[in-house]
């Protein structure tokens, strides 16, 4: 089986080294962002001879996620909590 944090991008990339996040912490902002391609995987859906695709986004762009949902789950979080 195939996992998003276990596979590696367009970029080629899986990983990153603690001086390559740091540049890559840099580098990321918001304004006139655009992600790259995804990498199409296909898998078996279990228990069927079917398979479905995955799309693997580059180390940037799950970087930039992360950073979006950091910046947005709070608020959201606040707004669904039963009060």
């Amino acid at each position: 089986m195939i996992h998003w944090f276990n596979s590696f991008g367009v970029d080629g990339k899986k990983a990153l080294r603690p001086n390559q996040r740091l540049k890559l912490a840099k580098e990321l902002a918001l304004k006139g962002y655009k992600a790259k391609a995804l990498r199409r995987v296909w898998i078996p859906k279990p228990g069927r001879d079917e398979k479905r695709g995955l799309g693997i986004p580059t180390m940037k762009d799950r970087a930039m996620q992360a950073l979006v949902k950091s910046a947005l789950e709070p608020y959201w979080e606040a707004q669904f909590e039963g009060t």
